[in-house]
């Protein structure tokens, strides 16, 4: 019955949208658009042998009944395409926490063969429990949420999307979707850095766990970091970036926004689970660091108005100023107590 209810939901909406004419777009056409954002990122230390080093984006890629073979291959053609030397994805393969359509995802992540290979980030989507947050700013857990369609319309209109749940702190990993990465040769970087490189030189790469799972962790995510060279931070959402500022890296790439999904001026910050908004989308420069927050490449529900899919594409050179590779001790701990405090609210009750 409620798959039934939901379907119905899904056909409404799109006679919905074709009826009303201006529905057209944002519902058929904006979120089955692929673009790609290139830019070239300086850094003064890079290693000689890194010089020109090609790192291609990828985000909230969203896997659900909505996500079609035939998108899915013009992601993987454009992605070929550039070829990269590495792959970023910042989290939310997942949708609501439910694995599906395996096989074209594997068929998809095994045609493409990055040199340095396929790292990922856990996003909000990804954990045993989905979880998001609240009108307050608040995260909250919904294992069951209403169909996205009325999730939006709550949110926009200041009602409550669904029930409010006290979350556990951190949330249990999704054992299914950890046993898809490792079986698909992508490497899961939760809190955690290594070195990769070629010709002999190294660049750090750190990924970060989900801020709203309360899987946040700096300190654990940069133990590993080797300070006489440069690197790049990966995570889902943007809000992790208060928590790392005191932190090093060159690079820090996160999805999440969607770009606002609607990019109306009355509407887009209420159906957008940000808590940082002015870091909604795009390049941004941070504490001599260069933040880049995709759009992503799909969604909870084909629907979007100015913020059309995105791959981030990144080609690495040596030069631009000078930059601290470490700030003080006691910048780092306040991030470690602020980050604290953070997870402390994912399990207090609303």
């Amino acid at each position: 019955m409620d798959n039934l209810k939901k379907n119905f939901l899904d056909r409404l909406w799109d006679i919905l949208c074709v009826t009303s004419v201006v529905g057209i777009w944002p519902r058929f056409i904006e979120p089955n658009l692929l673009f790609t954002s290139r830019h070239t990122i300086y850094i003064p230390n890079l290693p000689p042998a890194l010089e020109g080093l090609k790192v291609l984006h990828l985000t909230d890629l969203h896997t659900n009944k909505f996500l079609s073979p035939r998108f899915l291959n013009r992601i993987k053609k454009k992605c070929l395409a550039l070829s990269p030397d590495l792959i970023l994805f910042s989290g939310d393969l997942l949708t609501y926490s439910i694995l599906t359509k395996e096989d074209l995802l594997s068929s998809f992540f095994k045609d493409l063969h990055p040199p340095l290979g396929i790292f990922a980030a856990l996003g909000n989507h990804d954990y045993g429990t989905y979880v998001s947050l609240d009108k307050t700013g608040q995260p909250v857990c919904a294992p069951a949420p209403l169909h996205p369609v009325l999730q939006g319309l709550c949110r926009l209109f200041g009602g409550s999307s669904h029930k409010k749940e006290r979350a556990s702190s951190p949330l249990p990993f999704h054992p299914a979707l950890m046993a898809f990465y490792k079986k698909n040769d992508i490497q899961v970087l939760h809190n955690e850095t290594v070195q990769i490189g070629r010709g002999g030189s190294v660049l750090n790469l750190t990924g970060l766990g989900d801020i709203m799972a309360g899987h946040l962790r700096p300190h654990d995510a940069f133990k590993k970091w080797d300070v006489r060279y440069p690197g790049i931070v990966f995570g889902h959402s943007p809000d992790c970036y208060a928590h790392i500022r005191s932190y090093p890296g060159d690079l820090c790439l996160f999805g999440h926004t969607h770009g606002g999904g609607i990019f109306l001026p009355f509407c887009w910050k209420r159906i957008t689970p940000l808590r940082d908004t002015s870091l909604r989308s795009g390049l941004h420069i941070r504490d001599g660091k260069t933040l880049f927050i995709s759009r992503g490449l799909s969604a909870t529900f084909p629907f979007r108005l100015f913020t059309p899919p995105q791959l981030g594409f990144f080609t690495l050179k040596r030069g631009g100023p000078a930059r601290h590779p470490v700030l003080a001790e006691e910048l780092i701990a306040e991030s470690i107590q602020s980050v604290g405090l953070a997870t402390s609210r994912v399990s207090s009750d609303e």
